[in-house]
């Protein structure tokens, strides 16, 4: 089992067609840790109070633009199998992230999915149920329904549980990431195909066939739909 952007509702097309530009952790961290500075840092007196504030709104969105950064970078790394430099970069992404924020928000959620998905992938299973859990926890700490980060919570909580043989857990997860992709884009999208698929492939695991292949054919029924426009 694996889980890329494709998996968690993402775009399956710019995932395989991004551009190859590898991140340089050390580079990113230095810029940051730059920018950060400059919003504790005294600014000089003679600097009015107007410049001051846009010096601190530009070190803002600069921090902001390298968390998105990272967060896109370690996402392609574990679609493309670099599983290794990902968890490093997972790592870094959660560092910046709560340095940044200092409370709970859909930025630390995100970065607390990802170096979830990077352990799922080395196959350190506690350290990724820890993650996930943390990230439910936040979210649940967050309020409101956020069906996008349900939809990446339930997928990779349900895609775990199968992986470690707790199949009613898993099919209950990846029902319940079914039922808020539907609410995102409707029971018909591609995007919710993809989540009947990964249920089918669990029923598939655990021997239950009708189950599976019941599932495979509305998977296949939606995407004669899109291709036919229909």
């Amino acid at each position: 089992h694996t889980m890329s952007n494709v998996e968690v509702g993402g775009d399956a097309e710019s995932a395989a067609f991004a551009p190859i530009q590898s991140v340089d952790w050390n580079v990113l961290a230095s810029k940051f840790e730059e920018l950060h500075a400059t919003l504790s840092a005294p600014l000089a007196e003679i600097i009015s109070d107007v410049e001051r504030g846009r010096v601190r709104r530009n070190a803002e969105l600069g921090l902001h633009a390298i968390i998105e950064l990272a967060q896109a970078e370690v996402s392609r790394l574990l679609t493309v199998g670099d599983y290794e430099v990902a968890l490093e970069g997972a790592t870094r992404t959660l560092h910046f992230t709560q340095k940044l924020f200092m409370t709970n928000c859909e930025e630390l959620i995100r970065s607390q999915m990802l170096l979830a998905r990077c352990y799922y992938h080395l196959n350190r299973l506690p350290k990724a149920e820890e993650f996930f859990s943390l990230a439910n926890w936040s979210l649940l700490k967050l309020g409101g329904v956020k069906e996008h980060l349900r939809v990446e919570l339930h997928t990779g909580y349900g895609l775990l549980f199968i992986q470690q043989g707790r199949l009613d857990k898993g099919f209950f997860e990846l029902s319940q990431s079914i039922y808020y992709q539907s609410v995102l884009k409707g029971p018909r999208d591609s995007s919710t195909a993809v989540q009947f698929y990964h249920l089918g492939q669990a029923f598939l695991q655990a021997h239950r066939s009708v189950e599976a292949h019941a599932l495979f054919d509305t998977v296949l029924s939606i995407y004669l739909d899109v291709l036919l426009g229909t």
